[in-house]
């Protein structure tokens, strides 16, 4: 009787969920003509840290902060990307911020 309860048991209690598996490395062709690579390494609503590297220059962290609280997550995970994008397509990779913050929506009001 006891066996079967565990089993009963075991069937009925929800399986935990997997840990997420790596995210995949996104490539994106600069306006100043530099091929970068670069994977979102950490993120919570608000808070994206960016693994960024060329073939030029090593690896480097790039954090993006949106504390905009009045924005679903979506929205600030785009203006983080919209802003990682526009600093890649201005900036040398040698001059490029280790960290931004987004204060405003025009980038989205943009699309």
């Amino acid at each position: 009787m006891w066996q079967i309860f565990e089993r009963l048991r075991d069937w009925w209690r929800p399986k935990p969920s997997p840990p997420p598996g790596p995210r995949r490395v996104k490539h994106y062709s600069a306006q100043t003509g530099f091929q970068y690579r670069y994977q979102l390494l950490h993120s919570t609503p608000g808070d994206y840290e960016f693994h960024v590297s060329t073939t030029t220059m090593p690896a480097f962290l790039l954090r993006i902060t949106v504390p905009l609280n009045h924005l679903v997550a979506r929205d600030r995970y785009a203006l983080a990307k919209l802003h990682l994008f526009r600093n890649l397509d201005e900036c040398e990779p040698a001059n490029l911020p280790r960290h931004l913050e987004v204060t405003d929506t025009a980038a989205l009001d943009e699309l």
